[in-house]
């Protein structure tokens, strides 16, 4: 509860995932990555495996913010709210940018993408032999994907969480949405 990280300053940190609040008591945590030539690489576990890194597995009001020109990149789905515990988690790229093989928002969760990119491959799935993920999940009514600006290429999208998915707010800053074949 209450912890705080930061990879700032070009700063670098790696990891093979991440997990965020793993139990319902955990809340108000913040990872912060932060400033040009700061980079934070999820590795997975065997490459291009389809790690999960979960913000708020169990808990809630977490926060991940890649912001200033940070980097955030592997090959990890982000899982926002993996249980019915799991409530107001936010994800927010803000002039960064985040790739990896998806980003699932399952409980009440935010995405938030302003002037930054999000860059989703799908990843290789060793025990069906088939590739996976690549795209944007958020099925759930309390599931939020707010797309400002900047630009977004994933394999596929769901979000049937019965709000609108927009491509940018009609501001000066242009928002560009690029659906794009399987790619690994």
């Amino acid at each position: 509860t209450n912890n705080r990280v930061e990879v700032i300053n070009g700063a670098y940190a790696s990891a093979s995932h991440l997990i965020m609040a793993i139990t319902a008591d955990t809340s108000d945590s913040k990872l912060l990555i932060s400033g040009s030539a700061s980079k934070f690489a999820l590795t997975g576990v065997n490459g291009n495996d389809g790690a999960q890194s979960h913000v708020g597995r169990a808990g809630d009001n977490n926060l991940f913010r890649i912001e200033n020109g940070a980097v955030v990149e592997g090959n990890n789905r982000i899982v926002l709210g993996a249980q019915s515990t799991s409530t107001n988690n936010k994800v927010e790229i803000v002039n960064g940018s985040l790739s990896g093989t998806g980003v699932e928002i399952y409980q009440q969760g935010n995405v938030l993408l302003t002037n930054g990119t999000l860059d989703l491959i799908q990843w290789f799935d060793d025990d069906l032999e088939t590739y996976k993920g690549g795209g944007i999940l958020a099925k759930n009514p309390l599931a939020t994907f707010t797309f400002n600006s900047g630009t977004i290429k994933s394999v596929n999208a769901d979000v049937t969480n019965s709000a609108p998915f927009a491509v940018g707010t009609g501001g000066a800053t242009p928002a560009t949405y690029f659906m794009r074949t399987d790619q690994a």
